[in-house]
C-alpha cells in the first residue's frame, strides 16, 4: 500500500472538475485507489464517493490516498501526487 497526504488549502481542489480529473486517473488503473477524509474513505473511482468526501474536508485541512497493492500501484500514486502537486518518492 502506498500513501500521500495532500494538505487543502484551496477550495478549488474540492471542486467537482478536480474530482472528476481524480475519478479519472484513478480509473486508469487496477489497483484500488481511496481518499481518507478523517474517518470517511471514498473509493476514488466513484465521483459520487470522492464528492461526499470531499464535503467533510474543511479549509485548511488534510486528505490521504492511498493505493491497493496491486503491480500499478506505483504509477497511479505517483500519477496523483503529480496532479495534486505534491513530492513523492
Amino acid at each position: 500500500m502506498k500513501s500521500i497526504q495532500v494538505k487543502i488549502t484551496n477550495p478549488t481542489y474540492i471542486h467537482r472538475q478536480m474530482a472528476s480529473k481524480l475519478q479519472q486517473i484513478a480509473g486508469k488503473y487496477t489497483c484500488d485507489v481511496d481518499v481518507i477524509v478523517g474517518t470517511t474513505k471514498a473509493n476514488a473511482k466513484s465521483l459520487i464517493n470522492l464528492m461526499t468526501a470531499y464535503s467533510k474536508v474543511k479549509i485548511p485541512g488534510k486528505i490521504e490516498v492511498r493505493t491497493s497493492s496491486w503491480d500499478d500501484e506505483e504509477k497511479a500514486i505517483k500519477e496523483i501526487a503529480d496532479f495534486f502537486g505534491v513530492d513523492y518518492k
